[in-house]
C-alpha cells in the first residue's frame, strides 16, 4: 500500500479535482485569442499543471512537447522540472522554460490572475480543461486535438475515443451480478464516489446501480451509513493496491456484516490512474469489468 504521504497527496489532488469540477458545466476549455494564434504557428511547449492532461497528451503523442509538470505527474521523466502543484505555481521557473501554452484543470477559483497577466505579457496560452466527468474526458481528448495540430494526432484521438466507447459498453447481466454498488476512494474515512463523479458514470454506462445516487461528486460516510445502505457490492479505487490484503484495504467496512463482504463482491480496482480522471479511464473500466464478470448471479448466493 502507499506511504501516508502518497496517500495525502493523492487524496489532495482528488478531492480538488472534484470540488473544482462542479462548476465544469459553464463551458468549454475557451475561447482562441491572438497569443493563441501566434503559438499554433510555432512547434508547442507546453507546461502541463494536471496529471490528467498530461496523461491526455502522452495518450496522444503530445508528451514530447512537455517542458514543464504537475508535482503529482508521476509518468513525466524525472528532467522535467515541476512547476506546480495545489499548493501553487513556480512562477520564475515557468518563466525559465518560455511556454507557449500551460495547461491545467479548471476549478471553482479560475486561473490564477498572475497566471493570466504572464500570459498577457509573455504571450502563451493558459487554458483551463474540466476533467471531472467521461464528458469532460473526451472533451479533453478532442479539445487538445484541435488545439495542438500534429501529425497523426486525429488518428490516435479516434483509436483513444473508440477504445473509450467500448470499455464503457454496457455489461450484460451486470444487474444480477453486481446489484447496488458502493463506490469507493478509500476506507478511512469511507470516501464515496458519487453521482457526477467520473468513476459513477462509469459504473451507470456499464449498466449497473449506484448505492448512492445522490448527493456530491464526493462524499464521506460513517460506519452506520454504510451499514444502512447494505450494498451488494463494492467497488474500491485505490492505485497500487494489494488485492491480497482485501481485508486491510476494506478497513472498518471488513468488520460491518456487508452483503457486498459477505457473498466476495469486492473489486479492487489498482490500476496506477485510477483516481486520475483521463485515459486510464478505459483500463479502470475494463479492470471493473473483469472483476463483476467473474461474480455470480446474486441469486446464487445468501
Amino acid at each position: 500500500m502507499r506511504r501516508p504521504a502518497q496517500r495525502l497527496a493523492a487524496a489532495l489532488a482528488l478531492l480538488l479535482a472534484l470540488l473544482g469540477g462542479l462548476v465544469t458545466a459553464c463551458g468549454g476549455p475557451g475561447s482562441s485569442s491572438d497569443a493563441e494564434a501566434n503559438a499554433s504557428t510555432s512547434t508547442p511547449r507546453i507546461v502541463v499543471l494536471s496529471p490528467g492532461i498530461g496523461e491526455t497528451l502522452d495518450a496522444l503523442g503530445l508528451g514530447e512537447f512537455v517542458v514543464g509538470r504537475h508535482a503529482f505527474d508521476r509518468n513525466r521523466p524525472d528532467d522535467i522540472p515541476v512547476v506546480g502543484d495545489q499548493n501553487g505555481i513556480d512562477y520564475e521557473r515557468l518563466l525559465r522554460l518560455e511556454p507557449t501554452h500551460v495547461l491545467l484543470e479548471r476549478s471553482a477559483s479560475g486561473a490564477p490572475p498572475r497566471l493570466d497577466g504572464f500570459a498577457g505579457s509573455k504571450g502563451f496560452v493558459v487554458r483551463e480543461i474540466p476533467m471531472l466527468t467521461l464528458d469532460d474526458i473526451r472533451g479533453c481528448i478532442g479539445f487538445l486535438t484541435t488545439l495542438f495540430r500534429v501529425e497523426g494526432v486525429n488518428e490516435r484521438a479516434s483509436e483513444l475515443l473508440a477504445a473509450l466507447d467500448e470499455a464503457l459498453s454496457p455489461l450484460e447481466q451486470i444487474d444480477d451480478r453486481a446489484g447496488r454498488m458502493l463506490l469507493l476512494y478509500w476506507t478511512d474515512p469511507i470516501g464515496v464516489a458519487g453521482p457526477g463523479s467520473y468513476h459513477a458514470e462509469i459504473v451507470r454506462s456499464l449498466g449497473a446501480m449506484l448505492a448512492v445516487d445522490t448527493g456530491r461528486a464526493y462524499q464521506e460516510l460513517d460506519a452506520e451509513d454504510t451499514r444502512r445502505l447494505y450494498p451488494d457490492s463494492i467497488a474500491l479505487f485505490i492505485p497500487g493496491a494489494d488485492p491480497s490484503r482485501k481485508a486491510e484495504l476494506l478497513g472498518i467496512l471488513a468488520s460491518l456484516d456487508l452483503r457486498a463482504v459477505n457473498s466476495g463482491r469486492v473489486a479492487i480496482v489498482n490500476h496506477p490512474s485510477a483516481q486520475v480522471p483521463g485515459p486510464a479511464v478505459i483500463d479502470v473500466a475494463n479492470q471493473l469489468r473483469e472483476a463483476i464478470s467473474s461474480w455470480p448471479f446474486l441469486a446464487d448466493v445468501p
